[in-house]
């Protein structure tokens, strides 16, 4: 998710209603968190080496705002504009926050809290070059279970080359790099449950058939950008209706009760001016709804490519 790190990650967890129901947390590490630890500033380490909650100078402007359901990107945009440190209160102002100081301390913490609720943690480190050397030259405990996408990839994927299976616009793994990664994660949960290895025809069989059951709904994009072979394989033969049905169902499950009502909100306020306008293709159009007490980010249309 765009616009969060380790700290506001971590926070997220503390406030999750039914942690203590979760068998497995992941954290998937991008190689640019260290440098949001240090932007954000929610944690720092203080004169005795202790990991702590900085204490936050908020302004007025901040405490207006923060009636609005603000997202992290708008309160950090906010704050450099404003120039101030903005945020919750915690505890001292005269730590600072270093990304690459803090990191393995808020990771190891958000670890033993994990594991005091009955779960496992476990770190997920994305195939994008680079990455296994920064994360390892900055945690050198060697106590977290590591999950290298990129060793993964390598194995599974005949002359591995990252940048053909990410987005040409864009450094996020495409479709296709989604179905490796899905595959490498169950051969990685396999080991921690202690299952036997399924065969690779029969996880081959398994994504084939939830891509097949979406393959034909004009409403579901992701038909256009199936994976190309060794990867999407033509499932053989007819597909059973009930499991079709039952992946479907599942799928349509997640989509949130709300979001016809945030729909609604969006073409509502595209019927005033913008707050802030992006310039150019490819950026956010700032609106504001007093009524529901929102601000609301718009992307801009894409250019082609």
């Amino acid at each position: 998710m765009n616009g969060t790190g380790p700290g506001s990650q971590y926070l997220r967890y503390r406030g999750f209603p039914h942690k203590n129901r979760l068998r497995h947390v992941f954290y998937m590490h991008c190689d640019n968190d260290f440098d949001n630890l240090r932007h954000s500033g929610l944690y720092a380490l203080n004169a005795a080496g202790e990991l702590v909650r900085r204490m936050r100078r908020t302004s007025v402007w901040i405490r207006l705002l923060s009636g609005f359901r603000l997202t992290y990107l708008a309160l950090d945009v906010w704050q450099r504009l404003a120039g101030e440190e903005g945020g919750e209160e915690g505890e001292g102002d005269d730590a600072v926050p270093d990304g690459d100081m803090v990191f393995e301390p808020l990771l190891t913490r958000w670890r033993d809290e994990v594991e005091a609720n009955g779960s496992a943690f476990h770190v997920v480190l994305l195939p994008v070059p680079g990455t296994t050397a920064r994360f390892h030259r900055r945690v050198r405990s060697g106590s977290f279970d590591v999950l290298d996408l990129r060793d993964c990839f390598e194995d599974e994927i005949s002359g591995y080359v990252w940048k053909d299976w990410h987005f040409r616009s864009d450094n996020h793994w495409n479709e296709a790099g989604h179905m490796v990664a899905a595959h490498c994660l169950y051969r990685f949960l396999e080991t921690r449950w202690g299952l036997a290895r399924a065969p690779g025809e029969a996880l081959a069989q398994a994504r084939q058939v939830y891509y097949r059951a979406f393959a034909d709904d004009a409403g579901w994009p992701g038909h256009r950008f199936m994976p190309s072979a060794p990867w999407a394989l033509p499932a053989p033969g007819p597909l059973d209706p009930a499991a079709t049905s039952r992946i479907r169902a599942k799928h349509l499950a997640l989509k949130t009760e709300g979001e016809g009502q945030r729909r609604r909100i969006v073409r509502e306020v595209r019927r005033e001016e913008p707050v802030a306008r992006a310039e150019g293709e490819g950026g956010w159009d700032v609106y504001t709804s007093p009524r529901h007490r929102m601000v609301v980010y718009v992307k801009s249309p894409c250019g082609k490519g």
